[in-house]
């Protein structure tokens, strides 16, 4: 009966030490949560406005774009892989985490900058290279950032509570991102006047390299 007592004593006191540990601070719950702003900033901008930029703006034959995307997806589904073995595998003073998460964010600024601004007069072959090179730095940047990001998840929070709560937190900002990513380069484009009958097509160019610029200072801010 007596140690019955002390078993139940001894769980109970286990119970309260881990419900009294220290939360996440407020810069971690931040911080995680820009991840999800940043990496969704970049995806809803191209996901709804690259294609027709490309084929509209820029003119070049939605075969070529869909085929550029085509092999940026495929490359990718083979880089998260290795990104994660990858990261799993490294010991460093900075942890298994952290150097990825910052050798791949200037990149993934640059290219995405370089993504919506294609040098003009190139012809249909060299802006069709530039648009799938410029996707595969992307991609492959993007998932030394975003890997590396989630994994350190369990890792940030030990508390389910606490995951919970970092997990939300991404939820929420990445909402956020993905109305400035939707609704920048429409902003931009009807400041400039570039959506107006018989516009100059250059308005175009020009609205939508500044969007790419100033996204992709918002998300290496984030």
């Amino acid at each position: 009966m007596e140690e019955s007592v002390m078993m139940h004593g001894s769980a109970a006191s286990i119970g309260a030490r881990s419900d009294e540990a220290p939360s996440l601070s407020r810069t971690t719950r931040v911080s995680f949560g820009l991840s999800g702003f940043a990496d969704n900033l970049m995806g809803t901008c191209l996901g709804v406005h690259l294609f027709l930029f490309y084929t509209d703006v820029v003119g070049l034959g939605p075969l070529w774009v869909s085929a550029g995307l085509a092999i940026a997806l495929v490359w990718d589904a083979f880089a998260s892989l290795f990104m994660g073995r990858l990261s799993d595998r490294t010991r460093s003073a900075f942890g298994r985490r952290r150097p990825y998460v910052l050798a791949g964010a200037v990149p993934v600024a640059l290219s995405f900058a370089a993504l919506l601004a294609p040098p003009e007069g190139l012809g249909e072959h060299a802006l069709a290279a530039w648009l799938t090179i410029s996707l595969l730095v992307l991609f492959t940047a993007r998932t030394m950032v975003q890997v590396p990001v989630l994994s350190l998840l369990p890792e940030l929070a030990k508390r389910a509570a606490d995951r919970t709560e970092l997990a939300a937190r991404r939820e929420q900002l990445g909402n956020v991102g993905d109305l400035v990513g939707l609704l920048l380069p429409i902003a931009l484009l009807m400041a400039l006047g570039a959506a107006d009958e018989g516009a100059d097509p250059s308005l175009a160019r020009r609205g939508f390299g500044a969007a790419g610029v100033i996204l992709a200072m918002l998300a290496l801010g984030a």
